[in-house]
């Protein structure tokens, strides 16, 4: 996917509210300018503007961007949220070796409720254990 620093850094206010965090970006190129954005904004109370993030990266490609800037945010939102629920099936698996299928069970639930107090899964989406 394209460059989604773009059109987030100049409304670094806009993400900052939805928080966004520079971990939601896959590509650490974009982490980096993205903390920078969040660093210049809080000391300068605003965010930079194109020419200063050009001029603190000038051998970065910027492509242009089309869709407002809610799209990226909810774009970022399912990688993010994609991201973590494979760590977390990744982390249940490795447990899904062992012989304790109590200590499966526990590492279940723990990723599980990480996801959920994240917002990254609903209460409604499932219960697995039968508890609820």
């Amino acid at each position: 996917m394209r460059n989604m620093c773009g059109p987030i850094a100049p409304m670094v206010d806009i993400p900052v509210n939805a928080k966004v965090t520079p971990e939601w970006f896959s590509d650490e190129r974009y982490q980096r300018i993205y903390a920078y954005c969040l660093k210049h904004w809080r000391m300068h109370g605003v965010a930079p503007d194109e020419a200063v993030i050009k001029r603190s990266y000038p051998s970065y490609p910027w492509a242009p961007y089309s869709q407002p800037i809610g799209y990226y945010i909810d774009e970022l939102r399912k990688r993010r949220r994609r991201s973590l629920i494979i760590s977390g099936v990744n982390d249940v698996a490795g447990f899904m070796q062992s012989e304790d299928p109590d200590a499966t069970e526990q590492m279940f639930m723990a990723v599980f409720d990480d996801l959920r107090k994240r917002r990254i899964i609903r209460e409604h989406h499932a219960s697995f254990s039968g508890r609820n």
